[in-house]
């Protein structure tokens, strides 16, 4: 645990930041067209983008800590 705690600098974590913007943004446009083209209620999108963000996070974490 302590080594990957000395990997922690500036540079990493907005490296990290940028990564997860840039995967977020780019899935929510295309759940935004899907939605929209489903005649989607506003609670169903919001719905849908929670599940993204959850599904992401717990790829991200798994995937991280193996």
């Amino acid at each position: 645990m302590r080594s990957a705690l000395k990997d922690l600098s500036p540079s990493t974590l907005v490296a990290g930041f940028v990564a997860v913007l840039v995967g977020y943004t780019s899935s929510v446009a295309i759940i935004f067209q899907a939605t929209v083209a489903l005649g989607a209620t506003p609670a169903q999108t919001a719905s849908w983008l929670w599940a993204l963000g959850l599904g992401m996070g717990l790829t991200s974490l798994g995937l991280s800590l193996w």
